[in-house]
């Protein structure tokens, strides 16, 4: 199956983080959901033909970044080709950073 987004749509594959604290703590479900982690992680695979094409100059997304998204917009699509996948399709206006490495 290929997705295809359409418009301002931008599909990512989110990754699979497990909310530990910095000692090394599982931390409970109560305390996953706090503010803190209301952001999820992901890879951006593909956008639709108007994506970002209003946020002008600066920052703008691209194929294969690590990009922050909002936790809960856009819609879920859980595959199990190979692999099991999470997806999420969200409009490019959900997307609030893009990540880099840090080379120092």
């Amino acid at each position: 199956m290929k997705i295809i987004p359409v418009e301002y749509k931008c599909l990512i594959e989110l990754e699979e983080i497990e909310k530990v604290s910095a000692g090394g703590i599982l931390l409970p479900e109560s305390a996953k959901e706090t503010a803190a982690y209301r952001q999820e992680v992901g890879t951006l695979l593909a956008c639709g033909s108007r994506a970002f094409e209003d946020w002008g100059v600066g920052n703008i997304p691209k194929i294969g970044d690590r990009i922050l998204i909002n936790k809960y917009s856009g819609a879920t699509i859980q595959l199990s080709v190979g692999a099991r996948m999470t997806l999420r399709l969200v409009n490019d206006k959900d997307i609030t950073a893009i990540l880099e490495e840090d080379d120092g």
